[in-house]
């Protein structure tokens, strides 16, 4: 998500400014498809929908089933901040994926 923080320091009645930008790569969005590496393996799943009472972690399902067979309730939540990777595919009309690196941002009126 694209935003700034800002500090202020005052020293020596100066204010310095310093500004940390957080540039924007990408959104995710129920159902998308996504590649992760974690612990070195590489994931291949879909995007089900953010947990609410943990941040940084994401619940998913596969990509051709309705859900895991050796989860509960079929999702699996994943912390995002393990991850050494994270990756978005497109797909085009007729099934073909592709890998998808950086968005253009816009905000909708």
């Amino acid at each position: 998500i694209a935003q700034s923080a800002v500090k202020f320091y005052h020293i020596a009645d100066y204010i310095y400014i310093f500004c940390k930008v957080i540039l924007f790569k990408l959104s995710f969005y129920k159902n998308d498809i996504i590649e992760y590496e974690k612990d070195g393996e590489i994931f291949v799943e879909r995007l089900v929908s953010r947990t609410k009472k943990n941040k940084n972690y994401i619940e998913t399902k596969p990509i051709h089933k309705d859900k895991f067979d050796d989860k509960k309730d079929g999702r699996k939540i994943l912390g995002i901040t393990k991850t050494n990777r994270i990756r978005k595919y497109r797909t085009d009309i007729l099934g073909n994926w592709y890998p998808c690196e950086e968005e253009k941002f816009s905000i909708f009126s």
